[in-house]
């Protein structure tokens, strides 16, 4: 008998991938949601009203709270109380979120983050909607709702309830996007050395190394004087630690949060055991 033990792979790429592309989606949803503003200050109706923050509330719930990852969603089904105060989508039908759902979902699927399919009796024969359309979350979705869960929390934003719906929204947690961006500084670093180092190698094989190396003793430490030649040393090893330095201090913060999150996690149990004794014998 043979055991098969689960793959390990570092998805750290992935992960910096998906978050460069939750930062472009919420900044061009600002950008969006200005605009939508701007025109209906000036009395003239909007082509479409911007739903990424409404998409992010599906996607986050869709990796949280749906258990039944292959049941397709719709509107009538995120509406429902329960996952509706989830979501904390607002009901408002002048002003609330709810009546963009429909817009949400189509967007997910544009973006590669649901799949639309038709319910059918056979694959669904428990579903009230037998013959309406349906989305169902992809694996892309899956990683990207991953990433919002992890990176965001609910809360209150005067800019938003002001210009689009009174409710919560998901906000950036800032220690995790500092990890995150700490990551994505290294990766960018890294690249940069190798650049550099490519560079140098290129003058190497044409010859014009020494006199890289000449112009700089004879311009830059000329110029400097005596310690320049210290200060450029120090300088070469901070520039070269960097990325080292950034990626071991994203390690490090993110086991700090991994240990408060356990720490949080017993605590809770511990308080619900508290609260709920077990009856005795």
């Amino acid at each position: 008998m043979s055991l098969d033990f689960p793959s390990v792979k570092l998805n750290l790429f992935t992960k910096l991938e998906y978050y460069l592309i939750l930062k472009k989606l919420d900044k061009n949803f600002q950008n969006h949601l200005n605009n939508f503003v701007e025109i209906k200050k000036d009395n003239k109706k909007a082509d479409s009203q911007p739903t990424w923050e409404i998409e992010k509330k599906i996607l986050y719930w869709a990796y949280h709270g749906h258990r039944h990852l292959g049941t397709p969603l719709n509107k009538k089904k995120v509406t429902e109380e329960k996952i509706r105060k989830a979501t904390k989508l607002n009901k408002d039908q002048q002003k609330g979120e709810l009546r963009l759902v429909d817009y949400a979902l189509q967007n997910l699927e544009t973006k590669g983050y649901f799949k639309k399919i038709t319910i059918d009796r056979k694959q669904y024969p428990d579903n009230p909607e037998i013959g309406k359309t349906g989305y169902v979350i992809t694996p892309q979705g899956l990683a990207m709702g991953e990433l919002i869960f992890e990176l965001c929390f609910f809360a209150q934003d005067k800019d938003y309830n002001e210009k689009f719906a009174k409710t919560k929204i998901l906000k950036y947690k800032k220690f995790i996007k500092t990890i995150y961006d700490l990551q994505l500084f290294s990766i960018r670093s890294f690249y940069l050395a190798g650049f550099f180092y490519l560079n140098l190698l290129i003058l190497k094989e044409v010859g014009l190394i020494d006199d890289l190396k000449f112009w700089i003793k004879d311009q830059v430490l000329g110029y400097l004087g005596g310690s320049a030649r210290l200060i450029i040393e120090v300088f070469i090893v901070i520039i070269l630690l960097i990325p080292f330095l950034s990626f071991f201090l994203s390690v490090i913060f993110k086991n700090i949060c991994w240990f408060l999150g356990l720490i949080k996690s017993i605590l809770g149990r511990v308080k619900e055991k508290l609260n709920n004794p077990s009856p005795k014998l």
